[in-house]
């Protein structure tokens, strides 16, 4: 029963997929080293994935968007997992001189088997711009569910502005925040390998796939992937020394040019 509930879920959210590519920038360098697949993340961004995580870990990181530095954005986040939710905050920071934006979140995630996980998180979005009166404040809404079928094979289902509500300004802005999802898969090749599958929808229209396969090597690893709209091939490495862990991602556009992003981590 619990298999078919979470089946039409994952159904009905495919039927209202709308890929929100303007606003999907997370500076996340693992995630844009896999071909920007979410479900490999080294940070949150499917919040039922907070699950896997066993120690509390603090992270920082920095995306710099086609080498220009009026499009660098700041992510700082705190994950920790508790005995009954795993609960994780985090914010981002991203402007220029004519624009800022600021973004808090706030999640949490539960196993409700051995096998599935379901997670929520809340973000306010703090937006200025140059002529504004004051500024507009957005909040909005994501839910994401984690299945993990065994060792080899994970599924995950992330829908995202669920819930979306103007707190001041107008109305017509949430256009740029359109319900939107991504279902993804993580297939472990080997013992040292797994590989990443997204399939997007955007605007019911056209369908993006995005994946990235990674390989361990004891204290390194090598990423490499591929987002199919716009075709982007991406490439990455991370490094772990005990608690520490160092991660840099980049991906190439054939018009914008190249975009990377690093990042460091903390177990505690």
């Amino acid at each position: 029963m619990r298999f078919l509930f979470f089946l039409s879920v994952l159904l009905y959210c495919l039927g209202v997929f709308a890929n929100h590519q303007n606003r999907f920038r997370v500076s996340d360098p693992k995630n844009l080293a896999l071909g920007k697949t979410s479900s490999n993340s080294g940070y949150v961004l499917n919040p039922a994935v907070s699950v896997l995580c066993r120690s509390p870990n603090l992270y920082i990181s920095y995306l710099n968007l086609y080498q220009q530095k009026e499009l660098g954005s700041w992510k700082c986040g705190y994950i920790y997992p508790g005995s009954y939710l795993h609960t994780f905050t985090s914010i981002e920071s991203f402007g220029y001189e004519h624009y800022r934006e600021l973004h808090f979140s706030l999640g949490m995630a539960k196993r409700l088997s051995a096998k599935l996980a379901l997670g929520y998180q809340l973000h306010l979005f703090d937006f200025y711009f140059t002529g504004c009166e004051e500024n507009e404040f957005l909040l909005s809404a994501d839910i994401g569910t984690l299945f993990v079928l065994n060792r080899k094979f994970k599924f995950g289902l992330w829908v995202q502005n669920l819930l979306k509500r103007n707190l001041n300004g107008v109305e017509n802005y949430f256009a740029d925040f359109p319900i939107s999802g991504l279902l993804s898969s993580n297939i472990a090749i080997g013992d040292n390998s797994e590989w990443s599958l997204e399939i997007v929808n955007s605007d019911l229209k056209d369908w993006d796939i995005r994946n990235g396969l990674e390989y361990q090597m004891e204290m390194f690893c090598i990423r490499c992937g591929f987002a199919t709209k716009p075709f982007s091939p991406t490439l990455g490495f991370g490094f772990k020394l005990h608690d520490f862990s160092l991660d840099v991602g980049g991906d190439f556009h054939k018009q914008l040019g190249y975009s990377f992003s690093l990042g460091i981590k903390v177990d505690f």
